[in-house]
């Protein structure tokens, strides 16, 4: 986690240990381009404004050296520009501050889901999966009393039309 102020870094760490996480602290982005020589880690929680090196380029970072971890930004002024900037360079989520601890265990979730869903197989990549059809209709479709199928998606069961009732039940009688 890189977060500059030592207040916010406590409380995010409290969270993240409520969560079960071991948590490396860095305080700035240059210290955070230094722990990541090393093995790298499950993700990256990083603050968007800091002196010196920002989020941004800690992001941009772990993206060139192709790290398999997610990269969530966090701000405490944030506008919809920065969060669209932070998504199209690659941030795998953006936490608006203050952000509870069940706000930053669902953004981890969604992150690793999503890392997991993009990594490759071992041995190469996936290949894509085969397209389904989707199975014959046990039904004809629906009419209405001129004979004319009824739209697609009209009615929530299609074999409860009431025009396919009302003409079954003229037919009956």
């Amino acid at each position: 986690m890189v977060e500059p102020d030592p207040a916010a870094a406590r409380t995010i760490t409290e969270h993240l240990i409520d969560l079960r996480l071991e948590v490396l602290v860095r305080s700035d982005g240059a210290s955070a381009l230094e722990a990541l020589e090393g093995p790298p880690p499950d993700a990256v929680l990083c603050e968007t404004v800091m002196p010196g090196i920002d989020g941004h380029t800690v992001l941009q970072a772990v993206i060139d050296r192709a790290l398999p971890c997610p990269v969530l930004l966090m701000g405490a002024h944030v506008e919809v520009a920065d969060v669209l900037e932070a998504w199209r360079s690659g941030a795998a989520d953006f936490l608006p501050k203050p952000f509870s601890r069940r706000q930053l265990r669902d953004a981890l979730r969604r992150a690793w889901a999503r890392a997991a869903s993009r990594a490759p197989a071992r041995g190469g990549p996936r290949p894509c999966p085969p397209r389904r059809r989707p199975p014959p209709s046990p039904r004809p479709p629906p009419s209405t009393p001129g004979g004319r199928p009824c739209a697609p998606g009209r009615h929530k069961a299609p074999w409860r039309c009431p025009w396919r009732r009302s003409s079954s039940s003229a037919s009956a009688s």
